[in-house]
């Protein structure tokens, strides 16, 4: 399944040695709840989901995700061949998180 992505502007750089530093992006994933399920399911099916163990969330499955709105992985992997293109920290947020720019408090 597939999520559209509309825009993303990425700025500096990183290495693979940043895993660990605290170096990551977070990205608010779709327009609605549905859009952020269908992340983490992709994510859950690829095995990508990771756990960061200097935070208290601990997300290893869909319904863990929606439970605390975010998940996290840290491989960008060719889906053909499964190979790790890259490693980086990937926070990836619902839009009903409470840190969400737009949601209103």
């Amino acid at each position: 399944r597939e999520v559209e992505v509309e825009d993303a502007i990425m700025k500096g750089t990183a290495s693979n040695d940043d895993l660990g530093t605290g170096h990551h992006i977070s990205i608010y994933v779709g327009s609605c709840e549905d859009d952020f399920e269908v992340a983490a399911s992709n994510c859950v099916e690829g095995g990508l989901l990771w756990v960061n163990r200097q935070f208290k969330d601990v997300v290893l499955t869909v319904e863990e995700a929606l439970e605390e709105k975010q998940f996290r992985f840290k491989d960008i992997v060719d889906i053909e061949t499964g190979d790790v293109l890259y490693t980086l920290e990937h926070e990836i947020r619902s839009v009903t998180h409470p840190l969400f720019p737009g949601l209103r408090r």
